[in-house]
């Protein structure tokens, strides 16, 4: 590779050497690099580009703003070193601009062209090549990006992502037919889920995972493939599977297919399988790292995203409990913010104090080396700074924001926000808080800065104490995101796909018993994740099975019986004690459903504390062995 990396499929990323480009922070300048990189094989007048990139604006602002983004892009990819080594990478004159493709530059779209050519014949070079490609297919070309003010340009990045897909599959295509035809079923297997996955409704993707997951031992799984593929098609397009794939479909489940081993397949012995990690969280929210296992909010999780694009200054989302708010945000949104690499998050709850609260999550931004005991005294003094307007919070994120390096927007995230009214005892102190708090983004969206967004979750059970409060109200009523129950077919993603990434495999008819057993109902998510959990717990050989959901309890009994089975095993004064304990994390609802609450140690009492410890390292070690894996 060269000195100068530039990698496009996926999100935009840029190395020089062996370090990252941060630097590069406007849209306009990726836009620009990308286009550049990408139609490199002629130069560009520079009134073209200023109209591509900035239309509607008059000829010399347009150029103006070109001329600023080329000197932005140059000290980007060019840094001070050795001219004769590295030359510029832009061949520049007063009417032109190109990218030199003879220097020594590495692309990723270039390399990938280069590989998936089709030729005359295919060998082990081939083949390697076509792996090599698959590998650089990171994801979409220029993921996440958009630059809905450039109809053109738009045009441009949407027609090159297609046909850059398009090649990913059909080299994926290539890929799964010569191992099969290879006898090489565990490779193949590798590139016909991700051949699927990059296209759910194609019939010859969906063909060839049937074959291999058939020829490779896995009957029912590829008779469970069969089975989502009827649903998306119905679903989608309101469509059957063709005819070809239906006679695969009944080929497999009477065990003639593969032909040679037809006797083994219908006795339906199921082959051991390496599963990864538990993909399911008990009743934890996901966070960031568990986005891999993520599903069935896709949908929501594009509208945040498009919503923080189109520079919405403060969001609120609102839904039941349980509804997975928390979840949405970190696993869905946060995890796609941090790929594009210029945001900075601040998250936080409000609890009993919600000003030290928002001091302790912006102090270690503010002063990065400061010892942790200087932390928790200026942290005091922040809170009381803030409390009483002698330092306002819009100065206070901007200043944050300015010492964050590479970060040009910053996302204040304040998760289960009705604790402002659960935990904050005073109502002064509410008020105050919110006026702060919605009076700092007043005045971004007054200046049309917008480089600072605000996001709150709150249960839909407090939007009466919510809009008692005007300035809230109003945020409410421009603003508010409802989170709804999800889906059928949403539940169906969070239930599938995560055993899917980890290698297991649903009994044929578990998932539709299992969404039967969850219903619409709101707030189901925890209960369906906890029974999912001991699900996984009980895998047969990688295979999820009927009796060992009924074996846990079901969706509706599994987190009753397990509780009954922690409390069984507690001696008879303890047992005591644990009720005394668990009504202290409870606050009665005034009008509203009952809420968790935070207790201090002073509050359980020492008595009782070593129980609590008992309790809490008890869940902790059940849910390391979950997470732990597992060979079947």
């Amino acid at each position: 590779m060269g000195f100068l990396e530039i990698y496009l499929l996926g999100p935009l990323q840029v190395r020089i050497g062996e370090e990252a480009v941060t630097d590069i922070r406007s849209d306009k300048v990726r836009a620009l690099l990308a286009y550049l990189v990408v139609e490199a094989d002629q130069p560009h007048r520079r009134e073209k580009l200023a109209g591509l990139l900035w239309p509607g604006y008059p000829e010399a602002s347009a150029r103006a703003s070109l001329r600023r983004a080329l000197t932005d892009l140059r000290k980007a990819v060019h840094p001070a070193v050795d001219e004769e080594a590295h030359p510029s990478y832009l061949q520049v004159t007063r009417q032109t601009i190109q990218f030199d493709k003879g220097s020594d530059a590495w692309v990723d779209v270039t390399a990938f062209h280069a590989l998936v050519k089709t030729p005359q014949s295919i060998n082990k070079e081939i083949i390697a090549g076509w792996e090599e490609a698959m590998t650089l297919y990171r994801g979409e070309f220029m993921e996440g990006f958009s630059l809905p003010d450039s109809p053109e340009y738009e045009q441009w990045l949407l027609l090159n992502r297609e046909q850059l897909r398009r090649q990913a599959l059909e080299t994926m295509q290539h890929l799964v037919t010569f191992l099969e035809e290879h006898g090489e079923y565990g490779r193949g297997l590798e590139y016909a889920w991700r051949e699927v996955e990059l296209d759910p409704l194609g019939e010859p993707a969906r063909q060839g995972l049937m074959r291999l997951l058939a020829l490779n031992s896995q009957r029912e799984k590829a008779l469970v493939q069969y089975e989502i593929y009827t649903r998306l098609l119905a679903a989608d397009l309101g469509v059957e599977p063709s005819v070809e794939t239906r006679k695969l479909y009944e080929l497999i489940k009477k065990g003639e297919f593969p032909p040679s081993a037809g006797a083994e397949l219908k006795t339906d012995i199921r082959q051991p399988m390496t599963i990864g990690a538990c993909p399911y969280r008990g009743l934890a929210a996901f966070q960031e790292q568990d986005a891999p296992f993520f599903f069935g909010r896709e949908k929501f999780t594009h509208r945040l995203v498009e919503a923080l694009r189109s520079r919405l200054v403060a969001m609120v989302i609102v839904g039941s409990s349980g509804s997975g708010k928390s979840s949405l945000v970190r696993a869905g949104l946060i995890s796609n913010l941090r790929a594009q690499s210029d945001w900075l998050i601040v998250d936080l709850r409000p609890g009993a104090s919600p000003y030290h609260s928002l001091s302790v999550a912006l102090l270690p931004l503010l002063e990065p080396d400061m010892s942790e005991t200087d932390r928790l005294i200026e942290s005091q003094k922040l809170a009381t700074a803030l409390s009483d307007s002698s330092l306002p919070l819009h100065r206070l994120l901007e200043r944050v924001l300015e010492k964050e390096l590479g970060k040009t927007r910053l996302l204040l995230f304040i998760d289960q926000f009705e604790e402002l009214y659960t935990l904050c005892k005073d109502p002064e102190t509410q008020r105050n808080f919110l006026d702060a708090l919605l009076g700092a983004f007043d005045i971004h969206l007054e200046r049309r800065e917008n480089a600072i967004a605000l996001l709150l979750t709150m249960r839909a059970d407090f939007m009466g104490q919510a809009l008692a409060h005007r300035p809230f109200a109003d945020i409410l009523q421009r603003s508010a995101l409802m989170l709804g129950p999800m889906s059928r077919e949403e539940l169906r993603a969070a239930i599938e796909k995560p055993a899917e990434v980890q290698g297991a495999a649903f009994e044929a008819g578990l998932v539709e018993r299992i969404l039967d057993d969850v219903g619409d109902e709101p707030g189901g998510l925890p209960l369906l994740e906890f029974a999912m959990t001991l699900l996984w717990e009980s895998a047969e050989s990688g295979w999820l099975t009927h009796e060992a959901y009924e074996a846990v309890g079901e969706v509706k009994s599994a987190l009753a019986g397990y509780a009954d089975q922690v409390y069984g095993e507690l001696a008879e004064d303890d047992r005591e004690l644990a009720r005394q304990v668990f009504l202290q994390l409870i606050r009665p609802g005034e009008g509203t459903e009952d809420t968790r609450r935070v207790a201090q140690r002073t509050e359980v009492g020492e008595t009782s504390w070593a129980l609590v410890q008992h309790l809490a390292g008890g869940a902790a070690q059940r849910h390391a062995t979950l997470g732990s894996h597992r060979r079947g």
